[in-house]
């Protein structure tokens, strides 16, 4: 019985690894990552230590980390998942150096009189 999944898809143009594997011994979660390339663009944890000792609960914490991969790979392929692209974080990039250019420019306008 493995804990961790793996998979590989393409959703649009963006080709993603999603992976979700159980970490930690103190404080274990499971965790669900999304790589864009070597980016990773999305992140989601889950508790488990309820569980604790894991060894007695190998079964359990295996379909936890089913149902959560399953969960984070349908949520992608359906976009009802925010992941920052590289493109994505062009476009919040650009649109905050707009606002504050023009944040600059309303100041120095309210300083110049205009």
């Amino acid at each position: 019985m493995t804990l961790s999944r793996k998979t590989e898809l393409t959703v649009g143009l963006d080709a993603f690894s999603v992976r979700t594997e159980l970490l930690g011994d103190e404080l274990p979660v499971i965790e669900s990552r999304i790589l864009c390339g070597s980016e990773e663009v999305y992140r989601t944890e889950t508790d488990v230590q309820e569980l604790m000792p894991l060894s007695e609960h190998r079964l359990r914490i295996s379909q936890w980390i089913d149902t959560q991969h399953q969960t984070v790979v349908k949520r992608l392929r359906e976009g009802s998942l925010t992941v920052l692209t590289i493109a994505y974080q062009g476009e919040e990039a650009l649109e905050a150096r707009l606002e504050f250019a023009l944040t600059n420019v309303r100041g120095k306008n309210r300083y110049c009189g205009l």
